[in-house]
C-alpha cells in the first residue's frame, strides 16, 4: 500500500436475524478429577461486540462421593473369592491325604504278600527236596524193590503215536495179567 492510497472502506454490519435457540443437549457426565472449561457464548459477528461476556474461571469437578454399597460389594466379592480358594485348597489337601493313606495301606499289603510268598517258596523248596521225599517214603514203607522189575511181553500191535487207543476193547485180554491187589 502506498502512503497516498486511502485505507480500504469497511462495510457497515448487516442486521442479523435473531438466532434460533440451540437444541438442548444432555451434558456429558463429569470425569473424576477432570478440569471442565467454562461455558462460552459465541461471539457476535458485528464489529461492536457490546459488553464483554463475563468469564468464569475453570472449575474442578470433585470426584463423586463413594457409595457405601460399592465398597461393601467389593469386600464381599473379595471375601467370597478368598474363601473359595481356601476351601478348594483344603479339599485338595484332604484328597491328597486320603490318597496317601490308601498308598500306605497298599504298600503294607504288598510287603505282607511278599513276605508270605518268600516263606511259602522256602517251605516248597524244603518239602520238594529229594532227601525229604526219600525219608517220607521210607516212613510209609515204600522203598526200593528187592527184585528187579520184570517186563512182560504183550502180543499185538503197538498203536501209532497220536492214534486212538483200543485199550477199552482189549481189557478182557489184559485183565488176567493184572494182579488182584490194588
Amino acid at each position: 500500500m502506498s502512503p497516498t492510497a486511502a485505507p480500504p472502506r469497511r462495510r457497515p454490519p448487516r442486521p442479523t436475524a435473531p438466532a434460533a435457540p440451540a437444541p438442548r443437549r444432555r451434558p456429558a457426565p463429569p470425569v473424576r478429577g477432570a478440569v471442565v472449561p467454562p461455558r462460552t457464548r459465541p461471539r457476535p459477528t458485528t464489529r461492536d461486540p457490546g459488553p464483554a461476556p463475563k468469564r468464569r474461571a475453570a472449575r474442578v469437578v470433585p470426584p463423586p462421593t463413594p457409595s457405601t454399597r460399592r465398597p461393601r460389594l467389593r469386600a464381599t466379592v473379595v471375601v467370597l473369592a478368598v474363601a473359595s480358594v481356601v476351601v478348594t485348597i483344603a479339599g485338595f489337601h484332604a484328597f491328597l491325604a486320603q490318597t496317601q493313606v490308601r498308598l500306605e495301606d497298599l504298600r503294607s499289603q504288598i510287603d505282607r504278600a511278599e513276605a508270605r510268598y518268600e516263606s511259602l517258596r522256602l517251605e516248597n523248596g524244603r518239602l520238594s527236596s529229594p532227601a525229604r521225599i526219600t525219608a517220607r517214603a521210607e516212613e510209609l514203607g515204600l522203598g526200593p524193590p528187592e527184585v528187579a522189575p520184570v517186563a512182560i511181553a504183550m502180543t499185538g500191535t503197538v498203536p501209532k503215536r497220536g492214534g486212538s487207543s483200543e485199550t477199552l476193547s482189549d481189557w478182557v485180554e489184559v485183565k488176567h495179567h493184572l494182579d488182584a491187589s490194588p
